[in-house]
């Protein structure tokens, strides 16, 4: 049973490592980065859409309201310090960039394939 295992564990680590040579080599055509930097480039966009999306639903002026303003004769605003218009439109491209860059990597990986000796 130990021997069986042991070789099961052996054609894993094969198989992982092929993958990973996989992933290190194989470029993406539309971006010419390799699939390794679109696992990492994919996060960074979902993080950048995040911030924009939040960004981008601020109103220009707001009124500030708070537990110690109660009974204060003073109305305070806080404005957006930033183009809200122009994050709109930054939204719409990193959101675009984000589907393509997507249907890219699913593209590699659904039409590539790669044979390993176990």
């Amino acid at each position: 049973m130990q021997e069986q295992l042991a070789e099961i564990e052996r054609k894993i680590r094969k198989l992982k490592h092929t993958i990973n040579l996989f992933n290190t080599t194989t470029v993406i055509p539309e971006f010419g980065i390799t699939i390794d930097e679109m696992l990492v480039y994919l996060p960074q966009l979902n993080i950048r859409e995040s911030k924009l999306l939040k960004m981008k639903g601020v109103l220009p002026k707001v009124r500030e309201s708070g537990i110690f303003r109660s009974g204060a004769s003073v109305i305070d605003y806080r404005f957006a310090n930033y183009d809200i218009k122009k994050v709109e439109a930054d939204y719409n491209s990193v959101s675009d960039e984000l589907a393509r860059a997507q249907t890219a990597l699913d593209v590699v990986n659904n039409t590539i394939e790669f044979e390993v000796e176990l």
